[in-house]
């Protein structure tokens, strides 16, 4: 019943949801890219965008954050 199952999923185009599944795994496939000035140097932007191409084919989604210099200590 279960390669039936999945047979139909597959010929339906069904893809699982990584939030649900996240849930269920206690794993949330989420790398973080924390920087104080992200992106201002002009292969900055073909870096972030391998490193995005690259968490994207192994299951996992890239978050950029700037900090902007802000010291997160100080708060």
């Amino acid at each position: 019943i279960a390669d039936n199952v999945r047979a139909i999923a597959t010929k339906l185009g069904y893809r699982s949801n990584p939030l649900a599944s996240s849930l269920r795994t206690g794993k949330t496939h989420i790398l973080g890219f924390i920087s104080e000035e992200v992106a201002t140097t002009p292969y900055a932007g073909g870096m972030i965008l391998g490193a995005q191409t690259a968490a994207s084919q192994f299951g996992y989604m890239l978050i950029t954050v700037s900090t902007d210099g802000e010291n997160s200590e100080s708060e």
